[in-house]
């Protein structure tokens, strides 16, 4: 399984740096920001996109209702997470591997409809991430140069959520339709943990004191298993990715920005403020 949020990580600092340099922001940009702000707990929502590419046509719009329950748990998916969190994998799930019964984690992955909480070790800091699949929208809620990001890939839209300002910005797909560059081009794609990596090597191996099984890729990454459970993968610069938990579902409220969020515009400010965020690039 590719480690999908750290891809999306990658390809959004060089998004923002693709917006500073490839777009004139005098021009009205396709789409725009929904408002949710005012939605209130007790209250259900409907959100409607309507896109449209640079000749004004109509590319695709989505309906999506939000009861009191799945605008909740977008709440509690965009909250923050835990920072400098313990690395090493978890005895829990280990020791709910040995069982019998343990669920197959590679028919959920498969599903393409899961919900996955875990922690990510990168230069020596650990934090806590979420994730999300349900067909072909994602949802990643981590840590990211130490600041709470979010990230929502819907059909037609991308969302950068800002926990700290409780604010988000809406990028239309349309707008990235024209970068040739392979990352953000994977961002647009249905199939974002599809990989075509190949095995170059399986066997077992001690980690923790604990006995696993190992797939090396020719990437030079490297997943650990206990039977059906995935538990780990080592990716090829060092980075730690653990899998503590694995839910196969993905309720409906994680795909969309979180009910008293800001909608911020889509302009060189506001795109500015969320680089320096991830200490990305600096406009010219």
């Amino acid at each position: 399984m590719k480690s999908k949020f750290i891809v999306s990580l990658s390809a959004v600092v060089l998004l923002v740096s693709i917006l500073f340099t490839g777009c004139d922001f005098s021009i009205p940009l396709p789409g725009g920001a929904e408002d949710v702000s005012q939605v209130d707990i007790n209250n259900a929502v409907t959100r409607v996109v309507e896109v449209t590419d640079d000749n004004g046509n109509v590319i695709g719009t989505e309906n999506v209702t939000l009861s009191d329950k799945e605008i909740q748990e977008g709440k509690d998916f965009y909250s923050k997470l835990e920072d400098n969190a313990l690395d090493g994998i978890s005895d829990n799930r280990y020791n709910n591997a040995l069982n019998n019964n343990a669920q197959n984690e590679k028919s959920i992955f498969q599903s393409r409809n899961y919900y996955v909480i875990g922690r990510i070790v990168k230069d020596g800091k650990s934090s806590t991430y979420k994730l999300a699949q349900s067909g072909s929208k994602y949802a990643i809620m981590t840590v990211y140069n130490g600041h709470q990001i979010g990230i929502i890939i819907d059909y037609i839209n991308i969302y950068l959520v800002q926990l700290e300002n409780k604010s988000y910005i809406t990028i239309p797909k349309a707008l990235l339709s024209q970068t040739e560059d392979s990352d953000v081009q994977e961002l647009l794609e249905d199939d974002l943990l599809d990989s075509d990596k190949k095995i170059v090597k399986n066997g077992t191996t001690k980690i923790d004191g604990k006995e696993v099984s190992y797939s090396k890729y020719d990437d030079d990454s490297i997943s650990y298993y206990k039977g059906n459970t995935i538990l780990m993968t080592k990716n090829g610069d060092g980075t730690v990715i653990y899998y503590d938990t694995v839910t196969n579902s993905a309720p409906s409220g994680f795909f969309a920005p979180p009910a008293g969020f800001t909608a911020k515009p889509l302009n060189a400010e506001s795109v500015q403020e969320f680089s320096d965020l991830i200490g990305g690039v600096k406009s010219e």
